[in-house]
């Protein structure tokens, strides 16, 4: 019950940020349908694209009419992208986040989609991600999922907010947390009065995300990536 209070009771990230003392910007470090970043020229805008948090959706309202939107990024790379060019900065820049605990459920569930899919044979795209051979393509439990060194080192790395905030060489403008993906979205000068479509969404599930969590799973994501959580107002 604390857990899913905690994921609502999140107010203003920017503000929350500056009052632990979080620089988003001061940072220099290491990085299917892809996800790259997204450049707006009107509004001058670019969206960074952590997975697992409204992505598909912000991606398919900033690639349309009226905003344009083009993709960052190049085909070698991993999908959700995070890079950054000296003429980046004059762009406003947003990213999307959610909760790391709410996250981590959601990509168990699509893994285990994806292997369900690959052994029924309905997969179109080679079965060639990490998770595949980890679990010999098997569907592991969540903590299975969660205590496998592959995952926790994507857990330091691309999984990390921190990890594409690093990349952006400029303090970031505005937070966009999936769990109040419309109302946040809206607060970005240019995005007053958009309707964010919602896509790839997850399947209902009878099970609350909270009960996938006992308190050593709790203690080891909090040790393991603590810049996920209270800097960013979770």
């Amino acid at each position: 019950a604390e857990l899913e209070t905690a994921v609502c009771n999140v107010t203003s990230l920017v503000e929350v940020a500056t009052a632990v003392g979080y620089n988003c910007g001061s940072y220099s470090g290491p990085t299917t349908q892809l996800s790259f970043m997204i450049i707006c020229e009107e509004p001058k805008l670019i969206y960074v694209a952590p997975m697992k948090t409204g992505s598909s959706s912000i991606r398919d309202l900033l690639l349309k009419e009226p905003f344009n939107g083009r993709e960052f990024g190049e085909a070698r790379y991993r999908q959700h992208y995070t890079g950054w060019e000296s003429w980046m900065e004059p762009y406003r820049v947003f990213v999307s986040i959610r909760h790391p605990f709410t996250m981590y459920v959601s990509l168990w569930k699509f893994i285990c989609r994806q292997v369900d899919l690959h052994r029924a044979g309905k997969l179109n795209q080679a079965a060639t991600a990490w998770w595949f051979k980890a679990f010999n393509e098997e569907n592991p439990t969540f903590p299975e999922f969660i205590c496998h060194g592959r995952m926790r080192r994507e857990m330091r790395q691309f999984l990390s907010y921190q990890h594409h905030i690093r990349k952006i060489k400029k303090p970031i403008d505005h937070f966009v947390r999936q769990e109040r993906l419309q109302e946040d979205i809206r607060l970005i000068p240019g995005l007053e009065s958009v309707d964010v479509p919602r896509n790839n969404v997850s399947p209902k599930d009878s099970i609350p995300w909270h009960a996938y969590y006992d308190e050593e799973l709790v203690n080891r994501l909090l040790r393991q990536s603590p810049g996920n959580y209270r800097a960013l107002g979770y």
